[in-house]
This record gives C-alpha cells, sequence and structure tokens, in this order.
C-alpha cells in the first residue's frame, strides 16, 4: 500500500470514529434536554412546600434553614408521631425544592446513600417541614384569638392555659429544628405531653382552692 494510500485511510477511519462520537454526544444532550424538561414540567406542578402558608415569608426562611444542619435529615421520625408520607407523591415538591435549595441538593448528594436511603432522606425532610408549617398555624390561630380582659381565673381557664403552655413548648422545638440548633429536635412526645405539667397541675389545685376561699 502506497503512503497517500495509507494515509486517506487513516483519515476515513479517524473521520468515522468523529463522526460516531459526535453523533454519540447529540444523542446524549439529547436525553438529557429531556430529562431536564420532565423535571421542569414536574416542578411547575407542583407547589413548593411554603407556597400558601400563613407568615408564607417566615415559613420559607425556616423551611430552607433545614438544609443546614444534616441532623434535620438523618434523624428518624421520633415513634408514634403521626405523619404519612409517600416518595411518589411527594417527588414532584422535592424536585422543586432541590431547584431552589442548592444547600439541600449538595447534602442528598453526600447522605444519599453513603448513610441513609433517599426515601428516608426526604421522609426525615418533609416530616420537619409539616411541623414547621404546623407551627405558622398556632401561631396563626393564637395571634387572631380574641384577648379579653382576665378577672378571675376559672380551672376551665387553667385548663386552656395548661394546653397553650404545651403548645408554646411544641413550637419552641419546632423552632430549633428550622434552626438545627439542638440534636434533639422534634423528639418531643407528638401529643404534647412534656415536662414541667405536674408544675401546672399543683398550679391548678391552688386556684381551685382559693376560689373555694372566697366563695
Amino acid at each position: 500500500m502506497s503512503y497517500a494510500k495509507k494515509v486517506k485511510s487513516t483519515v476515513e477511519l479517524a473521520t468515522a470514529d468523529l463522526e460516531r462520537r459526535n453523533k454519540e454526544f447529540l444523542q446524549m444532550e439529547a436525553e438529557e434536554i429531556e430529562r431536564s424538561a420532565k423535571l421542569n414540567a414536574l416542578a411547575k406542578r407542583a407547589s413548593l412546600p411554603w407556597a400558601g402558608c400563613v407568615n408564607e415569608d417566615q415559613v420559607r426562611e425556616q423551611i430552607l434553614a433545614l438544609s443546614t444542619d444534616k441532623r434535620n435529615l438523618l434523624m428518624d421520625i421520633p415513634d408514634g408521631a403521626e405523619f404519612e408520607f409517600d416518595l411518589k407523591t411527594a417527588s414532584p415538591v422535592a424536585v422543586a425544592v432541590l431547584k431552589i435549595d442548592k444547600a439541600l441538593d449538595s447534602l442528598r448528594f453526600e447522605l444519599v446513600p453513603k448513610h441513609i436511603k433517599d426515601e428516608t432522606f426526604w421522609r426525615n425532610y418533609f416530616y420537619r417541614v409539616h411541623l414547621i408549617k404546623v407551627s405558622a398555624q398556632l401561631s396563626d390561630a393564637t395571634a387572631k384569638s380574641p384577648t379579653l380582659g382576665t378577672v378571675v381565673k376559672t380551672p376551665a381557664d387553667a385548663k386552656d392555659e395548661k394546653e397553650s403552655t404545651s403548645t408554646s413548648k411544641i413550637k419552641s422545638q419546632i423552632s430549633d429544628t428550622a434552626k438545627g440548633n439542638s440534636p434533639e429536635i422534634c423528639e418531643g412526645n407528638a401529643d404534647g405531653d412534656f415536662e414541667g405539667e405536674e408544675d401546672d397541675e399543683d398550679w391548678e389545685r391552688q386556684l381551685q382552692e382559693e376560689l373555694k376561699d372566697e366563695e
């Protein structure tokens, strides 16, 4: 084979290889564009978790703050907590959140699947989102309650105050969840049963005694 033919053959092989690689690249690019379009469509159909909440800006900040502490994603839901989760249903919202919260995206890359499963990651995340939203609703309901002058507290008033105290403690823990300040976040009893209720009961008994004396 002459030198000219060898050069021609080499060029033809190189050209064919280049065309093959270019075709593969274009195919991969088209697949990525299609995948991205599907994710965008899912995100558009999904509402971000803080959308429509009372005090939406505050709720948004608290939810975005969850990704500042990996413990919020690693800590399992407390036993007995009333919370239902379905990954398939939550996926569109998850995709939408990842586009907004880059820190959460980085945490997911770091933790899944090395430390936890993807489903567990999202279950823990949406549970704490749920707590933040419940806290916002409680705060709004409290703010809208009419404030009346207190004359004499009855046992019923004492009971309401006791429940309010427990609710405040729940909201305090939820606030810590969003800030990532405590390793025990969200480990309180789901029914609001916290230490200190015995003091409330003693106070209620004293109040009843004082009312009897006044009678």
